[in-house]
C-alpha cells in the first residue's frame, strides 16, 4: 500500500463524513411535527403542508428524508472506499489490468488526460445502492462476501453495545432477524422513495432499525478495510 499514513488519513475522513450523514439521518428522522413561522410563509404553502400532515404524518415524511439520507451516506462511503483503495494499492492495480474488463475509449482518453483515476473508472461498472452489485465490488476488491457480513449482523443486532463514533454515547442496536431481506427491502424503499416520490407511513417505526442496519454493515466493511490497509 502506498503513502499508507495518507491512504489512512483519507480514509478517515471518509468514515468521518459517513457518520456525520448518519447523524444528519438520525435527526431528521426523529421529526414528530412542523412548526413553520407564519409571517415567512405563504398562506397556500402552509395549508400544503398541514394537508401533508393529515395525510402522510410529518414522522412519515421525515422518516423518507431519512432514508433518502442513510442510503447516500453509505453509497458514499462504499464507493470513495473503493477508489482510494484502487488508487492507492498498486497490487489491485494489478488485479484489474489482468481482467477482461472493458473500458470505454472515452475514459481511456479522461485517464490519459487525469479527468479521471483507475477507481473512478472501476467504481463507475459497479452500483453502489444495489446490494448484489456491492457485493460484486467488495468480492473483488477485498475477497468479502456481504452477504455472509449480513448474516453475521444477526449475532450482534439486539444485544451488541457501541460507541457511536459521532455521538460519544453506548447504544444498543435494533434486533434484525434477517438483515438480508431487510437491506434489499430499504434500498428498494429508497428508490420508490427518490424516483416515484412515495410516502411510507409505516417508514416512521423503522427509522432507528434502518440506521442500525446500515451502521453495522459499514462495520463489517470497515474491519475489512482497516485489515487489507494493515498488509
Amino acid at each position: 500500500m502506498s503513502n499508507n499514513k495518507i491512504v489512512y488519513e483519507h480514509y478517515a475522513n471518509i468514515l468521518d463524513a459517513f457518520y456525520e450523514n448518519i447523524l444528519k439521518a438520525m435527526i431528521i428522522g426523529t421529526v414528530e411535527r412542523t412548526n413553520l413561522p407564519e409571517k415567512q410563509f405563504h398562506k397556500s404553502v402552509l395549508d400544503e403542508v398541514e394537508n401533508l400532515e393529515k395525510k402522510y404524518g410529518i414522522a412519515s415524511i421525515a422518516s423518507s428524508q431519512s432514508i433518502i439520507i442513510l442510503i447516500s451516506a453509505m453509497e458514499a462511503y462504499l464507493r470513495d472506499s473503493f477508489i482510494l483503495l484502487v488508487n492507492n494499492d498498486e497490487r489491485l492495480k494489478e488485479k484489474l489490468l489482468k481482467t477482461d474488463k472493458k473500458i470505454e475509449l472515452s475514459k481511456v482518453y479522461e485517464l490519459q488526460n487525469s479527468m479521471c483515476t483507475f477507481g473512478d473508472i472501476l467504481a463507475d461498472q459497479y452500483n453502489f445502492q444495489n446490494l448484489d452489485s456491492i457485493h460484486l465490488a467488495y468480492d473483488w476488491l477485498l475477497n468479502i462476501n456481504v452477504f455472509d457480513g449480513l448474516n453475521g449482523i444477526k449475532k450482534l443486532s439486539g444485544k451488541h453495545k457501541s460507541t457511536c463514533p459521532g455521538c460519544g454515547y453506548d447504544i444498543k442496536f435494533s434486533k434484525i432477524d434477517k438483515p438480508i431481506e431487510l437491506m434489499r427491502a430499504l434500498l428498494e424503499l429508497r428508490h420508490k422513495i427518490v424516483h416515484k416520490s412515495f410516502t411510507d407511513k409505516t417508514a416512521a417505526t423503522m427509522t432507528n432499525t434502518y440506521l442500525d442496519l446500515i451502521q453495522l454493515f459499514v462495520s463489517y466493511i470497515n474491519f475489512h478495510i482497516k485489515k487489507h490497509l494493515k498488509k
